[in-house]
């Protein structure tokens, strides 16, 4: 029986372990890979606990750098307003904080009420 993932591979051979054991005695060449399997299996357990705690660690992390980057973002905002209001909108003293100046007279055409409706009806048709 071929197993997939590791813990139904550690299972398999825990069997395999446990089950040989009373027959050591007539099978002594079995003996050396019967004590090395066991050593495996026990490694195996480790790991596999060891990857549990990193995994939820890096669970907390990836929440907290989540967090802050919202928060970041606010702060980021904040401060490009304090520098539009201080400087103006239009300034290209800007730039240099990573800001770009709102164009003046440049906007973009607005569609009329009705064109936007009439082409979802026709490609939905």
């Amino acid at each position: 029986m071929e197993s997939s993932s590791f813990a139904d591979k550690v299972q398999v051979w825990n069997v395999l372990t446990m089950n040989l054991e009373p027959l050591l005695g007539e099978v002594e060449h079995a003996r050396p890979a019967h004590g090395q399997l066991q050593e495996v299996i026990a490694e195996m357990r480790v790991l596999s606990e060891r990857m549990e705690a990193q995994r939820a660690s890096t669970r907390t992390f990836a929440l907290r750098r989540q967090a802050l980057t919202k928060e970041g973002r606010k702060l980021r905002n904040v401060l490009a307003a304090i520098l539009q209001g201080h400087f103006g909108l239009d300034s290209s003293e800007l730039i240099k904080f990573g800001l770009k100046p709102r164009l003046d007279g440049v906007r973009r055409p607005r569609k009329p009420k009705g064109e936007g409706e009439a082409a979802a009806e026709v490609s939905s048709s």
